[in-house]
């Protein structure tokens, strides 16, 4: 899956796309869905500046709202 991916806290420049992030696999009672488009949102950009006060997690992949092909 592509990502886009903060590494530290700061700018713009802190955010990494990453075309072959690797997908974690769906666990109990999940499953995997294909995202056509997700948007990124005021949450994401809090969380790269270090509003929040907890360490970049480069784990937490930005983007909410999610498209999905029908």
């Amino acid at each position: 899956m592509q990502a886009a991916v903060t590494m530290a806290h700061g700018g713009p420049e802190v955010i990494e796309v990453h075309p072959d992030w690797p997908c974690p696999p769906p666990g109990p009672g999940e499953v995997l869905v294909q995202v056509g488009a997700a948007a990124v949102n005021n949450t994401d950009l809090w969380s790269r500046r270090g509003a929040y006060g907890t360490a970049a997690d480069p784990d937490a992949v930005a983007g909410w709202k999610e498209v999905l092909p029908t």
